[in-house]
């Protein structure tokens, strides 16, 4: 069962740093923080992304359940909001 998470890193984060979960979260940017919102499939997804984002210096500030990824959708929100986009 999946379930929309919120992952609030501190700082602004480059999309090579994002690497792997470029395309499977929403990314928003603000001058303070980055945040991913998007559906984790399982508590192993889940361990999985965090290990990597803390596993390459990354400082987490939040990582918030949304809801089950049926019955509700990630709100990105912030400035910026990039939905599966590569600007540059």
């Amino acid at each position: 069962m999946t379930t929309d998470y919120r992952i609030e890193i501190r700082g602004r984060v480059s999309d090579r740093s994002l690497g792997p979960y470029i395309d499977e979260f929403a990314i928003s940017r603000s001058t303070r923080s980055t945040t991913l919102s998007g559906r984790i499939r399982d508590p192993a997804h889940l361990h999985g992304v965090v290990a990597h984002l803390t596993g390459i210096g990354l400082e987490l500030i939040s990582v918030q359940p949304l809801g089950r990824g049926d019955d509700a959708r990630a709100d990105p929100g912030g400035s910026e909001a990039e939905r599966g986009s590569h600007s540059k």
